[in-house]
């Protein structure tokens, strides 16, 4: 294929931003907005997450407020493609809700979970 002949990729916004969480796709960090509003004030504090749960919530934020599969959640952090039985999305949702708060990532009973943009609070678990 010759290169143009290519499909260009999207231009990926360096910042995503819901609830006060800033994540900076290119320095890969997480960090809450020290107003506590859109993220868009100066940071407060960095979140330090594993790199699972870095792209956890990359994929929940790209897409707040609406349900991502456990199926799409595998295929994309993990990239397990077949549908396999696994508690391995339940445990880093849990382990991420520990991070940033319990009340931002909501379970959506028979679709699987979403980043909430317009409920719950951050709470940040320090050390």
């Amino acid at each position: 294929m010759h290169s143009s002949n290519r499909v260009p990729m999207p231009l990926m916004s360096r910042f995503l931003r819901a609830k006060g969480l800033i994540l900076d796709v290119f320095e890969r960090t997480v960090s809450v907005a020290a107003d506590g509003t859109d993220g868009a004030g100066p940071r407060q504090c960095l979140i330090e997450l594993t790199n699972t749960e870095f792209k956890l919530l990359y994929c929940l934020m790209a897409s707040p407020d609406m349900p991502q599969t456990r199926s799409y959640l595998l295929q994309t952090v993990w990239k397990i493609d077949q549908p396999i039985i696994t508690n391995r999305v339940d445990v880093a949702i849990n382990q991420l809700r520990r991070r940033i708060g319990y009340s931002l990532v909501v379970s959506v009973r028979g679709q699987g979970y979403m980043l909430s943009a317009s409920h719950g609070h951050i709470s940040v678990a320090m050390g």
